[in-house]
């Protein structure tokens, strides 16, 4: 189905939402095509569209601007069109008003007239096929003209020489009409369009009048039928305006309260860049509401509408006058952010993690406390990138190195807990004392030469490891004074055969088991020191206590001279 022209206009519920732009199209659309728009329509496409622009004087006035301007070439586009298309309409009311006054003069005619009666009734039908093919006539007439046509009509039924049989059918026809009519007035007074179906409703009334009388005894109850119809739509009518009128109180309330808080931005003025841009976001937010109120009483329409103009206004002609003073300080700005740059950028590369992110992390603190550029924000987020991306180069690398290490320590802990799980099945093995010597050797050997691992399980895999490796020195060496948990490796390997990751790793456990046999020999030195305050019989039992001390202490000064050696190849 082809699409009417005055569909095309935007209705109370969609224009919020189809924009100012929209809203001229559809007018010029229909102007083009010489469809124009009634005065209520364009009365009331131009206050939405005057709401939907409240104000042309903030830094985004030039577009309301020109949207405006378009608006008001196309309104006087519509006005000269709609001109002269009134005027061809009280061209056609004033020829309607003569034609109808003409044919209800020939309708008072007829009934004095003494012609046969087949031919009154011949010429009657032909004035009100007439008088039904004309449009409306002057409004001043109007009720007069149909008052006259209806009592005409009645009076010409009344003629005594008018046959039953005509009389009857014409009734019939009459009757068939108004009860179209009376089922066109219930269905308006269901119609949830009040207004639409009050004015649809005059159109009924006017039919009714022009048409012709029923039979005598349903003239009362058709009549009621119809009339309870039109207190039903009148009703609907009255509430319906009732109810704008309550609307647009309601409406004047809400857009005084915007008023009162634009008004309130504007007090204290905003200080900083960022208080200018928060409160323009607020003026916008309220400029955003006031589209979505609808109408105030007509009264109140102009001055609400310059008292909220004159607030937005004021806002941004202020908040120009501030930004240009701004611009003043933004250049020393810039230049302070290039110097954080080229710090930033000295320090990308650096592997000094833990003093290196701190700096970086300054000033990142130092950029955020000198807040945004405003108008030449540009500069300063090209700027910010490359900051940005100085520190973020920075902080990947140490996340993966971060990420390299944990992964290799992780695979330090798989090897040195399966290295402590073959330790710990020496204790059980059938091997002699010579080849256990040599396997706990070897093990000890394996584990000198495995990195670090997750500093939580440090404790954890050395506590294996220790104790593993002192139980089985202790089944290797049994009954063997001076020898068992601290016998060692031999830690034979000549240096100069060792590389780099081999020595650290060798250093790393001579230290762990220096550490311990350290830790045991003061545990001896203080029991001796115990049994040399006893009595008698002592030196019997402190002999073997002594020669495992002097055994500990060589092997204690023997590793110590090895850790040296390796120390030494290690930083030569």
């Amino acid at each position: 189905m082809e699409e009417k022209k005055e569909d095309m206009l935007p209705q109370d519920n969609e224009v919020a939402s189809i924009g100012i732009e929209e809203i001229a199209n559809r007018m010029e659309e229909l102007l083009n095509a010489n469809e124009v728009p009634s005065r209520e329509d364009a009365d009331r496409l131009s206050a939405y569209y005057y709401r939907l622009t409240p104000s042309a004087g903030g830094q985004e006035g030039s577009e309301d601007e020109a949207a405006v301007l378009r608006y008001m070439q196309i309104l006087t586009r519509y006005k000269e069109v709609r001109a002269v298309q009134q005027e061809r309409i009280r061209e056609e009311i004033r020829r309607h008003t003569e034609e109808k006054g003409k044919l209800l003069d020939r309708m008072q005619e007829l009934l004095s007239s003494t012609e046969d009666m087949s031919v009154i009734k011949q010429q009657f039908n032909s004035i009100r096929e007439q008088w039904d093919a004309l449009g409306e006539v002057d409004p001043t007439v109007k009720s007069e003209y149909l008052s006259r046509y209806s009592k005409l009509m009645e009076e010409f039924y009344e003629l005594k020489n008018l046959t039953n049989e005509f009389r009857d059918l014409d009734f019939q026809k009459n009757k068939e009409i108004k009860e179209q009519l009376i089922a066109a007035a219930v269905k308006l007074s269901e119609s949830e369009d009040p207004i639409s179906a009050f004015n649809a409703l005059q159109l009924l009334h006017d039919r009714w009048k022009e048409t012709g009388p029923v039979a005598p005894d349903l003239r009362e109850p058709m009549w009621k039928e119809f009339k309870d119809a039109t207190v039903i739509v009148n009703k609907n009518h009255s509430s319906f305006f009732e109810k704008r009128r309550e609307n647009e109180k309601k409406n004047l309330e809400k857009k005084t309260a915007l008023c009162e808080k634009a008004e309130a931005i504007l007090n204290p003025l905003p200080s900083t860049g960022e208080q200018w841009k928060a409160a323009a976001a607020l003026i916008e937010a309220l400029r955003e509401e006031w589209r979505t109120i609808g109408p105030v009483p007509k009264k109140n329409n102009t001055e609400i509408y310059k008292r909220f103009r004159e607030a937005t206004n004021s806002f941004f002609a202020q908040r120009r006058t501030s930004a240009k003073m701004f611009r003043e300080k933004i250049d020393k700005h810039l230049e302070k952010y290039a110097q954080l740059l080229e710090k930033a950028e000295a320090l990308k590369d650096s592997t000094d993690w833990v003093p290196t992110s701190q700096k970086l992390m300054d000033l990142q603190k130092e950029w955020k406390e000198l807040g945004g550029l405003g108008v030449k924000s540009a500069e300063a987020n090209k700027l910010w990138h490359a900051f940005q991306a100085a520190c973020n180069h920075f902080f990947d690398r140490k996340q993966a190195d971060l990420k390299d290490r944990n992964t290799k320590r992780e695979a330090n802990l798989k090897q040195k807990r399966e290295i402590a799980s073959k330790m710990e099945s020496l204790s059980a093995s059938e091997l002699s004392p010579e080849e256990l010597a040599e396997r706990i050797a070897e093990l000890q050997e394996e584990w000198s030469k495995v990195g670090l691992v997750p500093a939580k399980h440090k404790d954890e895999i050395n506590d294996a490891f220790y104790s593993a490796l002192r139980a089985a020195q202790a089944k290797a060496h049994k009954g063997e004074p001076g020898k068992g948990r601290h016998s060692g490796p031999r830690y034979s390997t000549p240096i100069e055969e060792m590389n780099n990751d081999t020595i650290s790793g060798e250093i790393r456990s001579l230290n762990t088991l220096l550490e311990k046999m350290e830790h045991e020999l003061k545990q001896y030195e203080n029991n001796l020191s115990f049994f040399s305050a006893s009595g008698s019989g002592k030196d019997a039992l402190l002999a073997p206590v002594i020669k495992k001390m002097d055994n500990l202490k060589r092997e204690i000064e023997r590793l110590t001279e090895r850790r040296k050696a390796l120390q030494k190849a290690l930083k030569g």
